[in-house]
């Protein structure tokens, strides 16, 4: 297929608005809608790729699965290698185990499968885990899976069909279940619920071989209504919104109009150099952005990131992306199948064996039990200062916690409870004096 610059631009879109919406959810509420614009570029692409395939009869399933891995896996096991280690050296030994099933579900691509078994996605232990976000790889390479088995086993003439019916049933489904169970954080990380918004890019790959081209003002009313759509889905959408389901049609389909209209003021602007650089680095972008905030939120134990950490991530991202999209990924790009299958043999090895080990790694860095027990809430224990615990992004904040020692004990029962009830509360304790006089 024909490289195209707009496409780069609106894949840095993606990751601008995952990134922001990282930062700070209440900053972008919707942000998260980057990562289903990612999903439709996929379906567009990936369905274009094959259907050439398959009409020139040069279809290999190995060498389609081979080229994608290719593509995704050398920087995507470096960074996992990377946050393992210094994964290590922050995280307390007590959540090493965290760490190791989350990094070795996301070496396997099924961390979406043991994310959607925790906490929401928009969860307070969730927004800590460096691997969270590798759930939409994860689905992006089981998807796959399927897309091929799609093309390949429906006739020709009625492929476009086939797909948008199972774009309506597959939303149907995902909206019903959603509206039932009212589990979103399983639907969130489900390939089943994201299969709408592959195909949707799939579906428009087929209906629109040939841009749209209707005459420049009419091309730019399509491209700037579908552009604004989208920024203001990106703003309306939030964590409460009946998402994926059908919600999720508004931004993939906007996003997918973006990519059929022909000659126009978006596309213009997103064919630029500046836009189609980071399009370049989105990849690596989407991958060393989210461990370093990650990481900075579990060390200081709070959600809330100051203005020089920001600048800190932003800069770190940058140049870790750079690093990765010139080194690694242009690297195997030019490498033979061979090079590429020996090291993913020895970087596998190498992340599992540091699995394996990390628990003797974490010890190196642990802190003996008898400074650390006990510990939290100690700030406002005997002390002037009063402390805020659980969800501190809440405007909730109807409790006061005061007492003695004992109330010194449930601080992290209800700090816990907090963080996943959309609460926090204030509170301030003492030793062997009662809270208020004559109690």
């Amino acid at each position: 297929m024909q490289f195209r610059k707009d496409i780069q631009g609106i894949r840095a879109l993606a990751f601008f608005l995952v990134f922001i919406f990282h930062l700070n959810t209440s900053w972008l509420p919707g942000g998260f809608i980057g990562v289903d614009i990612f999903f439709v570029i996929s379906g567009f692409l990936m369905t274009s790729i094959i259907v050439d395939q398959k009409n020139r009869n040069t279809f290999s399933y190995y060498d389609f699965y081979l080229k994608r891995l290719k593509r995704i896996f050398p920087a995507y096991v470096i960074f996992i290698f990377i946050t393992l280690f210094f994964g290590a050296f922050i995280y307390l030994n007590r959540d090493i185990w965290t760490l190791q099933k989350s990094g070795g579900s996301s070496i396997l691509f099924v961390s979406n499968l043991l994310f959607a078994r925790g906490d929401s996605y928009f969860g307070a232990q969730l927004s800590e885990n460096p691997f969270l976000h590798t759930w939409s790889l994860a689905v992006e390479m089981q998807f796959y899976f399927i897309l091929p088995l799609i093309i390949i086993l429906s006739p020709k003439k009625y492929l476009s069909k086939i797909i948008l019916l199972i774009i309506i049933v597959s939303t149907i489904y995902s909206s019903t279940i959603i509206f039932l169970e009212n589990n979103k954080s399983s639907a969130y990380f489900s390939l089943a619920f994201r299969i709408p918004e592959f195909l949707i890019g799939g579906f428009y790959a087929l209906a629109f071989k040939e841009k749209l081209n209707f005459n420049k003002i009419y091309n730019n009313l399509f491209a700037i209504s579908s552009f604004t759509i989208l920024i203001l889905s990106a703003f309306l959408i939030n964590e409460n919104s009946f998402f994926p389901g059908a919600t999720a049609l508004i931004p993939t389909i906007a996003a997918a109009n973006l990519l059929v209209i022909d000659d126009n003021i978006i596309s213009n602007f997103f064919s630029k150099k500046i836009a189609v650089f980071f399009g370049e680095l989105s990849y690596s972008l989407y991958l060393w952005h989210w461990p370093i905030i990650a990481l900075i939120r579990y060390f200081n134990d709070d959600y809330l990131l100051s203005s020089y950490e920001i600048i800190f991530i932003c800069f770190s991202t940058f140049i870790l992306s750079w690093l990765s999209y010139y080194f690694i990924e242009n690297y195997f790009k030019k490498k033979s199948n061979l090079v590429f299958i020996k090291f993913l043999i020895v970087s596998s090895t190498s992340v599992a064996l540091l699995i394996l080990f990390l628990p003797k790694i974490s010890d190196l860095n642990k802190i003996p039990e008898a400074y650390t027990s006990p510990t939290f809430g100690l700030r406002s224990h005997n002390q002037k200062n009063i402390e805020v615990f659980g969800d501190k992004r809440s405007k909730n904040n109807k409790i006061l916690l005061i007492g003695d020692s004992h109330a010194l004990t449930i601080k992290p029962f209800l700090d816990n409870i907090g963080k996943n009830n959309d609460f926090s509360f204030s509170t301030i304790t003492s030793d062997g004096f009662p809270a208020l006089e004559g109690i």
